[in-house]
């Protein structure tokens, strides 16, 4: 048992050595004394420039969702629609394995994409 409380304190202290707050106050100090030599206009094209970005980024953040959201309705109807198809036909089983086929099938697309965007 002080094996294990020994090696949590030496992890603790591992991890006390990478405290980011020194930096974050040097870069601070960097930043505000750049800032005082910069004329009234510069810092108010400054301050519109970085409200603009983060309107744009926001604006495409919107329109990027509403896209997914289409297609995950419209996937979804067309998964409904072949479910459907065979729970008329009293094929439930082949129903369910449509479905589940699908699901997986989204499943494996969605996780390849995922892998393919991290390596890239």
């Amino acid at each position: 048992m002080a094996k294990w409380f020994d090696f949590l304190r030496r992890l603790r202290q591992t991890f006390l050595i990478f405290n980011l707050t020194i930096d974050i106050i040097n870069e601070n100090d960097l930043f505000k004394h750049d800032w005082r030599k910069r004329s009234k206009a510069q810092v108010l094209q400054y301050v519109f420039l970085k409200w603009t970005l983060a309107c744009l980024v926001g604006l495409f953040t919107g329109l990027i969702a509403t896209l997914i959201n289409l297609a995950v309705e419209n996937i979804a109807g067309y998964k409904l629609l072949a479910v459907g198809h065979f729970l008329t036909q009293e094929r439930y089983v082949t129903g369910l394995m449509v479905l589940a086929g699908a699901n997986l099938g989204l499943t494996l697309v969605a996780s390849v994409l995922c892998i393919w965007l991290d390596l890239w």
